[in-house]
């Protein structure tokens, strides 16, 4: 079994000097016992696995897991794993702000992307729904394995 994946460094624009996170990009199929299995390989303080969501209204789902448990939500690995969603093209690049809907633990969240000359910039948990989710127009965009 092969699974795509990233390890980041959220809040710096310096490597090795951020908040340290591994996000698998495709984790549909994985149990929830791998998740955590490959959580604890990572031994970083959160791994987070992207999956198709099960609401229509998100995007994706974010399952964070520690080397111990899962989590319902955590904010660094939110950010860092948007961010890195944006980079891949899954969120299309925008001049300003974009908002998406996202499926964690804790219920269906919002999250807002900003971008400048076409690249992400700064990736923000919004505190309410907003009103033009962008999960329908980009339901097709990501191909989730």
């Amino acid at each position: 079994m092969q699974h795509r994946f990233y390890t980041l460094d959220v809040f710096t624009t310096t490597r090795f000097q951020g908040n340290p996170l591994a996000v698998i990009t495709d984790g549909d199929g994985l149990s929830q016992d791998q998740m955590q299995a490959i959580a604890r390989e990572m031994n970083l303080s959160e791994t987070v696995f992207v999956q198709k969501p099960t609401d229509d209204r998100a995007l994706a789902r974010l399952r964070i897991f520690t080397t111990k448990q899962e989590l319902k939500l955590a904010g660094h690995p939110v950010i860092g794993t948007w961010f890195l969603l944006a980079e891949l093209g899954v969120v299309p690049a925008q001049e300003g702000g974009v908002h998406v809907m996202q499926q964690t633990g804790a219920g269906i969240l919002p999250v807002e992307i900003r971008f400048k000359d076409g690249r992400p910039q700064r990736v923000t948990m919004t505190p309410s729904s907003h009103p033009k989710s962008t999960r329908k127009s980009w339901r097709n965009r990501w191909a989730f394995h």
